[in-house]
């Protein structure tokens, strides 16, 4: 039996309630409770919950044991096999739907996003499903500008902050997608206020315990503008993590912010070679191609962004460790138009030459130095949600809008992040992907196919 399970058990049979032992512990919220029941949170934040729970309940000397016991047995990862089942998702995008023993949620999910025209805002919080995820994810896909307000708390050491990676990861394109970060989620679930024919309505998507259930109801006029402002003071109080780059100067401001920040070991899941990564003398060639975006050489942007740009290529030589993670279909498609997985908009392809000259560096810059540069090929799959991770520090999400917004980009830094993503990323590195020989012989292979050289 595991620790959830026995404790949820123990506690039933000594009539203690999940809301009267919350209030005792001085828990925000029950589901944190619910969270270690079901094996969500780490070893550490499991021992500390553990520790004071024994602390409040009269447990006998043998139930005080065998609780100790099962938390030593949990040490042995439950909960890292949790995160990376639920990240693969970032390699296995199609997710497919879950059997629910009383109908399926797919279809209420869908009935709640979908049913009702006209505006309507969406308010989700604490999502601890793929499926749920996805099916935002669609409901983006035919409506890039619905607004999804997404309220994160990134708790550490809880199985919740790797959905919310996921649904970063996964969602950041769209112009209507809006994470922000509070200090305390509101309740877990889905919010669909609107009106339909002048009528205001709300549809409440329950999912934090048990079996999902929607609730719709018309509302009154004075409560619909009680749930908008309410929203607003919600904004106002919560910190926005996702940025729009339209311009010149996003551009510089996101690439000095990376730099000032960007000191650690990295591990970069991006598919190919971005355009931040490319040789700082191709990237100058190119900012001359499109004539300096107007300005002229001398202007103080494109005298910056050339510092910038070979600042970071001199960061190779200074900083920590480049781990890259490429898949062969975005490396054949950078080698066959020329565009780098995040190429900025405005910039021409590379010619076949410049390609070449890319992965050339690429190649022969981590044989001579491997301990600042690496990189690998997936076994198999693509990399379909791109992502950067610096160690301890700070997660970074780049991501073309699907509007003419202008593209964006997430950084978490020095959030509650650390233990997820390095569990994860330790896993695909050591398990997902070919060794550093076999991968420098299929680039070279795929520059001979491709470019003929």
């Amino acid at each position: 039996m595991k620790i959830g399970e026995y404790l949820k058990e123990v506690l039933k049979s000594k009539n203690i309630s999940v809301s009267e032992l919350s209030r005792s512990l001085g828990l925000a919220s029950r589901n944190e409770l619910y969270r270690l029941f079901n094996g969500y949170h780490s070893y550490d934040k499991q021992k500390r919950m553990i520790n004071a729970i024994i602390a409040q309940v009269p447990f006998s000397a043998e139930e005080t044991k065998t609780l100790r016991c099962l938390l030593k047995k949990s040490k042995e990862g439950e909960f890292a096999l949790e995160v990376k089942r639920i990240l693969n998702y970032i390699y296995a995008p199609d997710i497919k739907p879950l059997t629910v023993r009383r109908g399926s949620i797919k279809k209420k999910l869908s009935a709640a996003l979908c049913s009702h025209k006209g505006e309507k805002i969406i308010i989700a919080s604490g999502i601890k499903s793929e499926r749920v995820i996805q099916e935002m994810y669609d409901v983006l896909k035919k409506n890039p500008n619905q607004e999804i307000y997404n309220y994160m708390s990134f708790p550490q050491g809880d199985v919740l902050t790797a959905y919310e990676i996921l649904a970063l990861v996964k969602l950041a394109e769209f112009t209507g997608y809006i994470p922000l970060e509070c200090d305390e989620a509101p309740q877990a679930g889905l919010q669909i206020i609107g009106t339909e024919k002048g009528k205001p309505y709300l549809q409440l998507l329950e999912l934090a315990d048990g079996e999902p259930v929607l609730i719709e109801t018309n509302i009154s006029n004075e409560m619909y503008q009680y749930m908008l402002d309410r929203n607003q003071r919600m904004k106002s109080e919560c910190r926005p993590i996702k940025e729009t780059i339209g311009r010149v100067p996003d551009y510089m401001q996101i690439l000095g912010d990376v730099l000032e920040i960007d000191k650690g070991d990295v591990i970069s899941s991006e598919g190919t070679l971005c355009f931040g990564y490319l040789p700082a003398e191709i990237l100058c060639e190119m900012f001359e191609q499109i004539n300096f975006f107007g300005y002229p050489k001398e202007h103080p942007y494109p005298q910056e962004l050339m510092r910038l740009v070979r600042d970071r290529e001199a960061r190779l030589h200074s900083a920590g460790s480049r781990n890259m993670i490429f898949d062969e279909e975005n490396v054949k498609n950078m080698l066959l138009t020329g565009i780098s997985v995040d190429h900025l908009e405005g910039f021409p392809p590379m010619n076949p030459e410049q390609r070449a000259r890319s992965f050339k560096y690429l190649i022969e810059y981590s044989k001579r130095h491997p301990e600042s540069m690496r990189f690998r090929m997936l076994k198999d799959g693509t990399v379909e949600y791109p992502y950067a991770y610096e160690k301890g520090r700070m997660l970074y999400i780049y991501r073309s809008n699907t509007s003419d917004a202008g593209d964006s980009v997430i950084m978490l830094v020095n959030k509650n992040v650390n233990e997820v993503m390095t569990i994860f990323t330790d896993y695909v590195w050591e398990t997902r992907t070919a060794s550093d020989t076999e991968t420098a012989e299929k680039l070279e292979n795929m520059m001979k196919k491709y470019l003929g050289i």
